[in-house]
């Protein structure tokens, strides 16, 4: 079994509630976190917007990196996220 390491951030209001929501759908689909950071705050890079809350998950995975970016692309949309092609 590898490690699986995500780094979540939101910087969309309410933020405490969207990271916390992406940390329980991620459990829904890689099971119990096995050690997470604590929630840290950054500023916005490249843009004017809110500052980021973000946190670093870890999670034991058998799942092929392509299924694993599937899952997190669609927990992504489930939460409204919107992206911009640049």
């Amino acid at each position: 079994m590898q490690q699986l390491i995500i780094s979540t951030g939101s910087n969309i209001s309410p933020r405490g509630y969207f990271l916390n929501e992406a940390h329980s759908l991620l459990e829904k689909e890689f099971g119990r976190s096995s050690s997470h950071s604590l929630i840290y705050g950054s500023d916005a890079w490249g843009f004017d917007g809110l500052p980021f809350l973000n946190q670093v998950l870890i999670f034991k995975c058998q799942l092929e990196a392509q299924e694993v970016l599937e899952k997190i692309l669609d927990i992504e949309e489930s939460l409204g996220r919107k992206r911009n092609p640049s």
